[in-house]
């Protein structure tokens, strides 16, 4: 988990983000000082993640 933490720039108290919604899109959708910021999710974690 932390290796994929570090991968996508996604910091520990924004994981509660990391959904099967957002594994669907491919996106991952945090607020960070008050500026929206879209992450991409690698498509290898997505394929993995929805293929299980």
């Amino acid at each position: 988990m932390v290796q994929v933490l570090c991968h996508m720039d996604l910091r520990f108290c924004e994981l509660e983000k990391l959904t099967v919604g957002a594994l669907e899109t491919g996106w991952v959708e945090v607020t960070r000082k008050n500026r929206q910021k879209k992450i991409k999710i690698p498509d290898i974690l997505a394929g993995d993640f929805l293929h299980i």
